[in-house]
């Protein structure tokens, strides 16, 4: 039999852990968006496929510059500032994005929103240097899989939102989701 105490978990490491779960769940969220945004815009301005299809195309190409971009970003100022900056982003812009009514508009903004959907980079790499050796997987794993399972009720959130209240709304309350979990990462400890 094993007498060993084990060490004591401090407020840091929940900090973290309840904000890796946010993270990785809210990355996942704008996949969420995008696919629910899309029929409804497809549906309302009556667009074709092909300009439906470019709408995901410049929203994609956003995320695809923003993990390089914060990255670099993380790199230079700090992993929790990155995530501060990822997710402020997300919850000013949501709404903002939801309220926009031209096509022309749409395709410029939507990549500039999606670049602030970026936190799976900086947080895989703050999960190494904040979780203890002895855990690291485990740590990293939990937050990576728990966000993401949660993050799986997001289409059905959304949509049912949407239903209810428009679209706006239900991104505005995606916002403020952006913004809670922000608030959560402050309480982080800013990694090495």
């Amino acid at each position: 039999m094993n007498t060993a105490k084990s060490p004591r978990v401090d407020a840091a490491a929940w900090h973290t852990l309840v904000g890796g779960v946010l993270c990785y769940g809210f990355d996942a969220v704008d996949f969420a968006v995008l696919a629910l945004a899309l029929p409804l815009i497809i549906s309302e301005w009556h667009l074709s496929l092909t300009e439906a299809g470019l709408i995901g195309t410049a929203g994609m190409l956003g995320v695809g510059v923003s993990g390089v971009l914060m990255g670099w970003f993380a790199d230079r100022f700090g992993k929790r500032r990155a995530l501060l900056v990822s997710f402020g982003g997300a919850a000013v812009l949501l709404p903002v994005y939801a309220m926009i009514r031209d096509l022309r508009v749409l395709l410029w903004t939507g990549p500039l929103m999606a670049m602030f959907f970026a936190s799976a980079g900086p947080m895989g790499a703050y999960l190494t240097e904040l979780f203890p050796t002895r855990v690291r997987c485990l740590g990293a794993g939990f937050c990576f899989n728990v966000g993401r399972g949660l993050a799986a009720f997001a289409p059905f959130v959304l949509g049912a939102l949407a239903t209810r209240f428009g679209l706006a709304v239900s991104l505005g309350l995606c916002g403020v989701g952006y913004l809670a979990a922000s608030m959560v990462m402050l309480a982080m400890p800013e990694s090495t």
